[in-house]
């Protein structure tokens, strides 16, 4: 009969086992090293998605601004509009005269000074002191 001895048999099992084990850490090992490539892809995607975002964020930023300007703009044209009705018969090159008698006309339908001043392109003082004028003028 053979005798096979206690060391043998525990080699006989601890080998294959060790063998078994060091093939499984290989493989992990393996799969691991994907893994963190995977996620190194993923990370700069991540991060060029996110720039992305911030650039789309940034665009939509500035549109809500300037769509605001422009509604601001809308709203600044509708309120100049009728001084502007007013303002087209004179123009820069008419005489100080035609200046003054439009001024009369302005005055007569109950503008104030400062409206005068802005549609005829002038300093309030000026408006002022030709409504003074013209109101001395009137009484002569």
């Amino acid at each position: 009969m053979v005798q096979i001895a206690y060391s043998q048999i525990l080699l006989v099992i601890l080998v294959p086992l060790f063998v078994a084990a060091l093939a499984y850490y290989y493989s992990l090992n393996k799969k691991h090293k994907e893994l963190n490539l995977k996620y190194e892809e993923l990370r700069k995607a991540f991060y060029t998605l996110e720039g992305k975002y911030t650039e789309l964020n940034d665009k939509i930023a500035m549109s809500a601004t300037f769509s605001e300007s422009l509604k601001q703009a809308a709203v600044t044209t509708s309120l100049q509009t009728p001084r502007m009705r007013h303002q087209a018969p004179v123009k820069p090159a008419d005489s100080k005269t035609q200046k003054y008698q439009h001024l009369q006309s302005l005055s007569a339908s109950g503008m104030a000074a400062a409206e005068i001043a802005s549609i005829l392109s002038i300093s309030n003082h000026e408006a002022e002191q030709m409504l003074s004028l013209a109101k001395i003028a009137n009484k002569n």
